[in-house]
């Protein structure tokens, strides 16, 4: 019984043990089945990190487009007839605006230099030794019945003639009581009640030939030049008084300048900005706003919807500011030529006369016989026409004023190229060429543009001849 029992218990300890053994064993298993256990684990935690990262990527994404959109936009703009227009018209503006500058700094040279120009005209005159200045004149009325002054003024001369023959002879006039004076000024204002002579202003002298300052042979040319020389200095002073009148009306915070200078400001569409400025600074405002965007700070988020309405907005503002523009070219071009035409076309037109009336003295002079002359007072004559033609030249070339091309009177041949020439009348000879200069009436003018164009002030006007139509 014993034995028995020792083998149920043996048999069971050893069932025991068989089972603890099998407990304790792991499971049977494939590599390939953990493995795919772990993958699964980790794709789904990828999955959920990649999920994540989308849904965090996706608004900056859709703000980068938003981003880019707008520069499109600006980019469009920029390329649009409306802006193509405004650009030129500001460069229009400015161009206008140098060329104001310029012809404003001219003016005022013109002006500062005359009055010693003025002095060199009346320096080389006197230095001749053979004209005197005179700055008395005597109206001339064509009847006593025309006025009580007029009256006045043919008694008066009567009397003065009478008292000029007594003071000759040495007789005593009763009303004076005395012998007259041999000065036949006092003699007028003796006879006179509101006496008839004037003194002209010293700036312009009657020149008449000195007494003994010349010979017989050379009187009539220098009588000649005396009564050229008393009309210039009418020219000088009248263009002196024409200079100073151009010159107010382009001096600061004169009419033409306050136009000109409000006209030539581009108008602003923000604050005191303009349009070109203002995309420019929109176009940085884009930069900045990415690159916060980038740096995860969102702060100038705002100010891409004022960008979005402001690019909107922007086609009609410029459209308003076009018509602006094109309302000032126009007023600032007109303002501009008024200028430039009182400057270069009134304001020097008694100057060109008087070069025109020294030229024509020369060629006078040239063109004579002057064997019967002296040679030093021929050669003289010619010098203080050549000095008084050399400085009027000079003051006009500083102020960028040109003579025009030459033409030689009965050698030159007008041709439709000569853009220079203006003909006034044709003379029929079938002698000479046709087309061949005949008389030059006056020389022209001309200044350089900026884009190295002559501007014509004055044409070279001319005679020609032409052949007969019989």
């Amino acid at each position: 019984m014993a034995n028995v029992n020792n083998v149920v218990l043996d048999g069971q300890n050893g069932k025991n043990d068989s089972l603890q053994i099998e407990a304790s064993m792991p499971a049977p298993h494939s590599p390939n089945e953990n493995a795919t256990e772990i993958n699964e684990e980790q794709i789904v935690q990828m999955e959920v990190t990649a999920d994540g990262r989308e849904d965090n990527a996706n608004p900056n994404k859709a703000l980068f487009e938003r981003i880019n959109r707008l520069r499109d936009s600006l980019s469009t703009l920029r390329s649009e007839e409306e802006y193509s227009f405004y650009e030129s018209s500001l460069e229009y503006l400015s161009d206008i605006k140098k060329r104001y500058n310029n012809i404003q700094t001219l003016i005022q040279k013109a002006n500062i230099s005359f009055e010693k120009f003025n002095c060199n005209i009346s320096t080389i005159i006197s230095d001749s030794k053979i004209f005197e200045k005179n700055f008395d004149v005597l109206c001339l009325f064509k009847s006593p019945d025309i006025s009580k002054e007029a009256k006045d003024w043919f008694v008066s001369l009567t009397r003065a003639l009478n008292l000029m023959e007594k003071a000759m002879k040495g007789e005593t006039d009763e009303k004076l009581g005395r012998i007259p004076p041999a000065n036949f000024r006092a003699c007028i204002k003796n006879s006179s009640q509101y006496d008839p002579i004037y003194t002209m202003s010293v700036s312009t002298p009657i020149y008449r030939v000195k007494a003994d300052s010349c010979s017989d042979e050379f009187f009539p040319i220098a009588w000649k030049g005396a009564n050229s020389f008393s009309l210039h200095s009418k020219y000088l002073l009248n263009t002196e008084q024409k200079l100073k009148t151009v010159l107010l009306t382009v001096l600061p915070e004169s009419d033409i300048d306050k136009e000109i200078n409000a006209a030539c400001l581009p108008p602003t569409i923000e604050g005191d900005k303009d349009p070109i400025t203002f995309i420019s600074e929109l176009e940085s405002k884009l930069d900045a706003i990415e690159l916060d965007i980038k740096c995860d700070t969102c702060e100038s988020l705002e100010e891409l919807g004022f960008i979005e309405s402001f690019i909107s907005n922007f086609p009609v503002k410029l459209t308003e500011i076009n018509n602006i523009l094109y309302e000032s070219k126009e007023r600032v071009k007109e303002s501009l030529t008024s200028v430039e035409k009182q400057f270069y076309k009134t304001g020097l037109s008694d100057l060109f006369k008087m070069y025109n009336d020294i030229s024509k003295l020369i060629l006078s002079f040239e063109k004579t016989d002057v064997a019967t002359l002296r040679d030093e007072e021929s050669q003289s004559w010619h010098n203080i026409l050549l000095d008084l033609k050399l400085k009027t030249t000079d003051y006009l070339n500083r102020l960028g004023i040109y003579e025009n091309e030459t033409v030689i009177e009965n050698e030159t041949i007008w041709n439709e190229n000569m853009d220079f020439i203006e003909i006034l009348e044709g003379e029929e000879d079938n002698s000479k060429p046709e087309g061949q200069i005949s008389k030059i009436n006056s020389i022209g003018f001309y200044y350089m543009q900026a884009s190295g164009k002559k501007d014509y002030i004055e044409k070279t006007k001319v005679f020609v001849y032409r052949k007969s139509s019989r």
